[in-house]
């Protein structure tokens, strides 16, 4: 049976969600999740099919607690079994922005500036080497998912000592 949104009588089940995540239950309707959903798409939902002034994320309450309303209606209204809402701290970074050539976006997409990010890095594995040929013993390990280094070893034994390995004896 197809589904047929604005749902006038929607019913999300958050337990049940997560006892599918979680693996103890199985069959039945498949919850339906969407990972982001850009205000480009949201907002014409909201206005045209669901009827309700359009409120941005602004710096007072009550514009706030207008997005957040409009923002948990479109979730909840378009049949989602969950809502996910993500809010960044409110740090400097610049973007480099460029056109878009979907109508959708309201013609611009912005990105995190590489130069930054790089600088960001630098700053990481600098100044924390006494001279250059200890740098080369150094390994970084990365998460696939973020370019910035996790965690650092060095193969190099430290001055006077020797590596041990496995002891074949007292």
């Amino acid at each position: 049976m197809p589904l047929k949104v604005p749902l006038a009588h929607p019913e999300p089940d958050a337990k049940r969600f997560i006892r599918i995540l979680s693996g103890s239950e199985s069959g039945g309707r498949v919850p339906l999740v969407e990972y982001l959903v850009d205000d480009a798409i949201m907002k014409p939902v909201v206005t045209e099919i669901l009827g309700r002034p359009w409120a941005e994320y602004g710096a007072s309450r009550q514009t706030q607690k207008a997005h957040l309303d409009n923002f948990i209606a479109f979730w909840l209204r378009m049949g989602y079994d969950t809502v996910r809402f993500e809010q960044g701290l409110p740090f400097t970074e610049r973007r480099i922005f460029a056109s878009d050539p979907t109508s959708a976006a309201e013609g611009k997409r912005a990105w995190a500036d590489p130069v930054i990010l790089m600088s960001v890095l630098k700053e990481r594995t600098e100044g924390t080497f006494s001279s250059r040929s200890d740098r080369r013993h150094i390994r970084f390990r990365t998460s696939p998912a973020s370019p910035v280094p996790r965690s650092w070893r060095s193969d190099k034994p430290k001055r006077g000592r020797r590596r041990r390995g496995p002891t074949s004896g007292p």
